[in-house]
C-alpha cells in the first residue's frame, strides 16, 4: 500500500522557548515499512501558534498538490484524530457524536466544508479517500519528521535574512543530523526505529549558519536548534 500523508512542525520559540509561529508543512508519499518519504513536498507557512489548528486544510491541500504532481497512492492521511473517519463524508453530526475534545470539535467545525470540499476533490481525481487518522499512522509520523526538516532549511532562511539568532523548536523526540546539502531528522521514540523524515537544501543555506541542539527544559521530550548566521 501506499500512503500520501501530511502535517506541519516545528516551532520558532522566543527566549522564553515558548512557540510563537508553525515554521512548514509538508505532504510526503510513504510505503511499506513506512520509515522514510519516497517523495516529499514542503511548504513554509510562519503560521502563528494561537491559530495552528488551521494548518489542516494547508495540509490537504498539499496532499492534493503531490498527487496532482503524477504521483499514485491508495490512501491519504491527514493528523486529525478522528478514528480514521473519511474526511469527504464526514458530517457535523458525526463529529459531534465522536468522543473528541470539545475545542478540537469546533475548530474542525469550522474547517469542516473546505476539507471536505478539498477531500472530494481528491475522491474525484484520484479515485481515493482521505482519512482523519492523525498520529496513529505512521506515515503522518513521516510526514511531521520531514516538515520539521523543511522547517530547518526556512528557519535558516529567516536567520540569514533577518541577520539574527533563530531559535527552532523540533518535533516530538527526534533529533536532527546534516549529510551533504540534506537534513534529516530520526524519531527517538522506542516504538519507530528507523522512521526518518528529509528535505535538500537547494539554496546552500546551511552553509551560511551554525547550528547547536539543546533540550527544551519546560516540555519533556523536546529539543530546539540554536541557529546563527554567519
Amino acid at each position: 500500500m501506499k500512503v500520501v500523508a501530511a502535517d506541519s512542525a516545528a516551532a520558532i520559540l522566543n527566549e522564553k522557548l515558548d512557540p510563537t509561529h508553525v515554521v512548514a508543512s509538508a505532504a510526503v508519499l510513504v510505503e511499506s515499512p513506512f520509515k522514510e518519504p519516497i517523495h516529499s513536498i514542503g511548504k513554509a507557512i510562519f503560521e502563528p501558534a494561537e491559530s495552528s489548528h488551521t494548518v489542516v486544510l494547508r495540509e490537504v491541500k498539499l496532499c492534493k498538490k503531490l498527487l496532482d504532481s503524477g504521483i499514485k497512492a491508495d490512501l491519504v492521511h491527514l493528523d486529525m484524530s478522528l478514528r480514521g473517519a473519511s474526511v469527504a463524508s464526514l458530517t457535523v453530526e458525526k463529529l459531534v457524536s465522536m468522543r473528541i475534545r470539545w475545542r478540537g470539535k469546533m475548530f474542525i467545525q469550522k474547517l469542516l466544508p473546505d476539507l471536505r470540499k478539498e477531500a472530494r476533490k481528491i475522491g474525484s481525481g484520484h479515485k481515493i479517500d482521505v482519512v482523519a487518522i492523525g498520529k496513529r499512522s505512521l506515515a503522518v509520523r513521516v510526514a511531521e519528521l520531514t516538515a520539521g526538516a523543511y522547517a530547518v532549511i526556512y528557519a535558516c532562511e529567516k536567520a540569514t535574512k533577518e541577520k539574527q539568532r533563530v531559535l527552532l523548536g523540533l518535533p516530538l523526540r527526534c533529533s536532527m543530523r546534516l549529510s551533504g546539502n540534506r537534513v534529516y531528522l530520526s524519531s527517538t521514540m522506542g516504538s519507530q526505529e528507523g522512521v526518518v523524515g528529509y528535505a535538500d537544501d537547494e539554496a546552500g543555506v546551511l552553509n551560511k549558519v551554525s547550528m547547536s541542539e539543546k533540550v527544551n527544559p519546560h516540555v519533556e521530550g523536546f529539543k530546539y536548534e540554536v541557529i546563527t548566521p554567519g
